[in-house]
């Protein structure tokens, strides 16, 4: 037999549990300490000579995995803004100087 005390217990430990485990969810950007950090200098990032072998070594068929119905489809115009078309446009900035 089940405790009267055990279920809210229960119920306390897994409501816990689940809004810590939230934390590691997407967000949509970055909060405010990660704006105003400054860069890091540390980037890590290989600069590359292009040659015929490098381009020969990266060519790959784009169209692979997909279905006929959709390489062979007609291609939309999706670049067009009209009028009552809504747009969300976020700008994060870093800037060491503050201006």
């Amino acid at each position: 037999m089940v405790s009267p005390v055990t279920i809210p217990r229960f119920c306390v430990l897994a409501g816990l549990i689940l809004s810590l485990g939230a934390c590691g969810l997407p967000r949509s950007g970055p909060d405010y300490a990660e704006v105003i950090a400054p860069a890091s200098s540390g980037l890590s990032f290989d600069v590359v000579r292009v040659t015929s072998a490098v381009t020969a070594a990266t060519r790959i068929d784009e169209r692979s995995g997909f279905t006929v119905s959709f390489t062979e489809a007609q291609v939309e115009n999706t670049a067009t803004v009209a009028q009552g078309d809504v747009m969300a446009i976020t700008v994060w900035e870093n800037i060491d100087q503050g201006c």
